[in-house]
């Protein structure tokens, strides 16, 4: 008896340490592993389940506002984003992602404030001056868009082939098409394979710019 009463105790010792080793990091793993599987639901509880626990976990909203981005929960994923910055105000990745998440519901506005916020803390953080160029192009800035892929290849960055082409592509709607040939043929020795790869980005960017200016054209007729 005596035995039993010892193995009891031993075991509801060792559910009592594990329990207190799921921590948010714990639930946010978790959840990272549930989403990666497609258990979107599931993943969500979990980051429900490791923010309940402390509700200051900066890598919980993190991880959770990437996956509502994927999964086009737009307004989740703005809101986890915001959480973050305020807990961290100068938040690069949130800055940058919040721009994301405002480009892809089609509020270029909105991102182009967030870009600008993320590039004023890092005049380095060069992902935001790529995502800036393309809401500049969207927004039919096209200088503005030259002059911020053009920072992108001074820099060396992995996306050297593509503000080549995005600059040929800006260059050739201000009619400029001998520096636009140029940049054409540096994309091509940096991807071969470039103009086939960057054409549903462009046409995305464009419909971005149809959208937007009939938007403004709404909005001056209210």
């Amino acid at each position: 008896m005596k035995k039993l009463i010892l193995i009891i105790i031993a075991f509801s010792c060792l559910v009592s340490c594990s329990s207190q080793t799921k921590d948010a990091e714990y639930y946010t793993k978790l959840g990272r592993t549930n989403c990666g599987k497609g258990n979107y639901l599931q993943g969500m509880q979990n980051y429900a389940k490791a923010i309940e626990i402390d509700s200051n976990y900066i890598a919980a909203y993190v991880d959770r506002a990437l996956w509502r981005w994927r999964y086009k929960d737009y307004n989740g994923s703005i809101m986890d984003w915001k959480k973050v910055l305020s807990l961290k105000p100068e938040h690069r990745l949130a800055l940058n992602n919040l721009g994301i998440v405002y480009e892809s519901t089609g509020d270029l506005d909105s991102a182009l404030i967030y870009y600008n916020k993320c590039i004023e803390i890092d005049s380095l953080a060069i992902g935001s001056y790529y995502n800036r160029a393309n809401i500049y192009f969207a927004q039919g800035k096209l200088e503005l868009a030259i002059n911020d892929y053009k920072k992108n290849i001074d820099t060396d960055t992995l996306t050297t082939a593509i503000s080549f082409y995005m600059c040929d592509i800006n260059k050739l709607e201000l009619g400029d098409s001998v520096n636009g040939k140029i940049d054409i043929q540096n994309a091509r020795e940096f991807d071969s394979l470039i103009e086939s790869k960057m054409i549903k980005h462009v046409q995305h960017l464009k419909i971005l710019r149809r959208i937007y200016f009939l938007n403004i054209e709404e909005a001056s007729t209210l």
